[in-house]
C-alpha cells in the first residue's frame, strides 16, 4: 500500500467494515462478555441491521461518507495532530509506539515481522487480518457467519476495553499541546453539562452548541490559552448562526414550492404571506449578523496561532453573501439560491431547485415538511465532534457517561 493513496482508502474503508461488524457480531453472539463493546462505535446500527438481514456490509448498507463519518474519520483530524498519521494517510511519527503499546497490551507480539517468519502472536493476528481484507477487496469475499475473524478481531480491537500502555500512550499524546490539554480539561470538568444536553436532545448538533456555549465558554478565564478557544468558540458560534439562516431561508423555499406542486413563479413563492414574513425577519437577522462576523474575524485574526487561511477566508466568503442577501428578501433568496448551488457544485451534485421563470424541486429526499414554514432550532448544522471527544474519554477512563448512539 505504499504510495498509492486511493489503494490506502479502499482498504481502510474495508477494513473499518469488518471491524465494526466482529465488534456488533460479537456483541449478539457473547453478549455477557462484550454486550458494552459496540459503545458509541459509529456505523453500529447500519452493521446490527446488515447482520440481521445476513448481507455483508458494503458502501452501499454502511454510512453515507464513511471517510469521514466511519470510526477512523471521525477522528481523523485529531490522528493527524498527534502524529499518528500524515497528510497522506500513512503511519505518522508517533504511530508505531502507539502501536507498541496497543500490541503489548494485547499480547500480539511480532506484529511486525516479517510475513515469511509470521510464528508469534502479532504476526499470526496481522496475517490473518491483512488475509481477510484483502479477500473482501480482490473477490468480495465476506467471512460466513461462525468465521474465527470476527473474535479474532472484536477481542484485540475493541474500544471500550483500551489496555494500561495504550492508555498511557493516548493520554500523554493528547496533552502534548496547550490548547488541546486545555480544551480536553474543559470537557473532562463540564462532563455535567454534556450529560444535561444528551438529556434535553438526541440532536448532536443541540448538543454541540449547548457544550460549546453552556459548558466550556463560561468557564474560560482570561488568559492567552483561553482567549483563544473563547475567539474560535464565537467564530463556530457565528458561522453556525449564519448557516442557520441560510438553511431556514432554502427550507422555506422548498416548502413554498411543495405547497405548490414543485412547481411556482419566484414572485409567487417570495410572496405567500406565511413565508414572507418570516423572509423579511430574516433580512433583518441578516443586517444584524454582518457587524458580529466583523468583530468574530477581528477576533481571530488577533490570535497568532490561528491559520487565516483554514479559519478567517471561509468567513470573509460568507460575509459577503450576508451582505448580498440584506437588500430585500429578492436578494436574500438569490443569494441563498446561489450558495446551495455553488456548494453542489463543489459537491459535483446537481441543485436541488432549478431556477428558471419558474423555480423548480427536483425529485430527491430534501425532508421539509409541506404544512409549514420550517422554524429556527438551536442546532449546530456542522459536526464538531464533542460527542465522539466523550466516547474517547469515556473510553480511556476520564470520564463516567454514556455517549447516545450516534446520527447515522
Amino acid at each position: 500500500m505504499g504510495g498509492r493513496e486511493d489503494l490506502r482508502l479502499e482498504a481502510r474503508l474495508a477494513f473499518e467494515r469488518l471491524f465494526v461488524s466482529a465488534i456488533v457480531q460479537m456483541a449478539e453472539r457473547d453478549p455477557e462478555n462484550y454486550a458494552t463493546a459496540p459503545r458509541s462505535l459509529p456505523g453500529r446500527n447500519r452493521a446490527r441491521k446488515a447482520l440481521q438481514e445476513a448481507e455483508p456490509l458494503s458502501t452501499s448498507n454502511f454510512l453515507k461518507g464513511q471517510a469521514v463519518n466511519g470510526p477512523f474519520g471521525v477522528i481523523a483530524r485529531l490522528a493527524r495532530q498527534m502524529g499518528l498519521v500524515d497528510d497522506e494517510g500513512r503511519m505518522g511519527r508517533n504511530a508505531i509506539g502507539l502501536v507498541m503499546a496497543w500490541a503489548e497490551d494485547e499480547g500480539l507480539s511480532g506484529l511486525f515481522d516479517e510475513e515469511a517468519r509470521a510464528e508469534r502472536a502479532g504476526a499470526l493476528w496481522m496475517a490473518e487480518v491483512v488475509k481477510r481484507t484483502s479477500a473482501y477487496i480482490e473477490h468480495r469475499q465476506w467471512p460466513h457467519a461462525t468465521h474465527a475473524i470476527w473474535k479474532l478481531m472484536a477481542q484485540h480491537l475493541r474500544t471500550d476495553q483500551i489496555g494500561p500502555k495504550e492508555r498511557r500512550t493516548l493520554l500523554q499524546l493528547l496533552d502534548e499541546t496547550t490548547v488541546r490539554r486545555r480544551v480536553i480539561g474543559l470537557l473532562k470538568d463540564r462532563v455535567a453539562i454534556f450529560r444535561q444536553a444528551s438529556s434535553k436532545s438526541d440532536l448532536r448538533g443541540k448538543q454541540e452548541r449547548f457544550v460549546l456555549l453552556r459548558g466550556l465558554k463560561p468557564a474560560l478565564r482570561n488568559e492567552p490559552t483561553d482567549r483563544l478557544i473563547a475567539a474560535v468558540i464565537e467564530a463556530i458560534d457565528c458561522y453556525e448562526e449564519i448557516a442557520g439562516i441560510f438553511q431556514r431561508t432554502f427550507e422555506g423555499m422548498i416548502w413554498g414550492l411543495k405547497s405548490r406542486g414543485g412547481r411556482a413563479r419566484p414572485e409567487t413563492v417570495i410572496g405567500d404571506d406565511r413565508l414572507r414574513l418570516q423572509l423579511e425577519r430574516t433580512v433583518a437577522s441578516v443586517t444584524r449578523m454582518i457587524p458580529r462576523i466583523d468583530r468574530s474575524m477581528e477576533q481571530l485574526r488577533n490570535q497568532p496561532s490561528i491559520d487565516p487561511l483554514h479559519l478567517v477566508n471561509p468567513m470573509i466568503r460568507v460575509r459577503d453573501d450576508l451582505v448580498v442577501a440584506s437588500g430585500s428578501t429578492v436578494d436574500l433568496t438569490t443569494c441563498v439560491l446561489r450558495r446551495h448551488e455553488r456548494v453542489q457544485r463543489e459537491k459535483r451534485k446537481a441543485p436541488w431547485i432549478e431556477r428558471e421563470s419558474h423555480w423548480t424541486l427536483l425529485p430527491g429526499e430534501n425532508r421539509v415538511a409541506a404544512d409549514a414554514p420550517p422554524i429556527r432550532q438551536d442546532a449546530y448544522l456542522h459536526p464538531f465532534k464533542i460527542p465522539n471527544a466523550y466516547a474517547m474519554l469515556a473510553d480511556l477512563r476520564q470520564v463516567a457517561v454514556e455517549v447516545p448512539d450516534a446520527e447515522e
